[in-house]
C-alpha cells in the first residue's frame, strides 16, 4: 500500500517538473464572419530545433498545445481556406500565449504570412519581457 502511494506522489512530482518546463499556446480560429472554425489543424515548429507539435481545434474552434519554451512558426490550416503562418511567436516556460487566427476563404495551398507577431504579445499568467539578445 505505501509503495503504492509513493508511485503515486512521484508521478506528481514528474508531472509537476514536466509542467513547469512547458508553456501553454491557445486561441481561437474564426472566419472571415466572424464564426468559428472546428477541425482547424493548428502546428507549431520551434524554429532552434525544428521539432514539431500539432492539434485540431474543438467544435468551438479552440485549441491549446503544452510546447517547450521558444520560438515558434504557427500555422492554421483548413480546407477552403488560405493556410495563416505566424512567424516568431515566443512561448514562455510558465506563461500563456493566446494566438487566434482569422481565416480567409481561399486554397489550402495559398499562404498568409504574419511575421510581426512580436510586437503584440497576448500573455496570460507570466511576466513578459523580450528576449536577451546575443550580444
Amino acid at each position: 500500500m505505501k509503495a503504492r502511494w509513493l508511485g503515486m506522489l512521484l508521478l506528481l512530482v514528474c508531472l509537476s517538473a514536466m509542467a513547469a518546463e512547458t508553456g501553454r499556446l491557445e486561441g481561437t480560429v474564426r472566419d472571415s464572419s466572424n464564426a468559428v472554425v472546428p477541425s482547424t489543424a493548428i502546428s507549431c515548429v520551434q524554429d532552434e530545433t525544428g521539432f514539431r507539435f500539432a492539434v485540431l481545434t474543438n467544435d468551438h474552434g479552440e485549441y491549446a498545445l503544452a510546447i517547450p519554451e521558444g520560438n515558434y512558426k504557427v500555422l492554421a490550416r483548413r480546407a477552403g481556406f488560405r493556410t495563416i503562418a505566424q512567424m516568431k511567436v515566443f512561448v514562455a516556460k510558465g506563461g500563456t500565449r493566446k494566438l487566434d487566427f482569422q481565416l480567409e476563404p481561399g486554397s489550402i495551398s495559398e499562404v498568409v504570412t504574419v511575421s510581426d507577431v512580436e510586437g503584440t504579445p497576448h500573455l496570460r499568467g507570466t511576466r513578459w519581457g523580450r528576449r536577451p539578445e546575443a550580444r
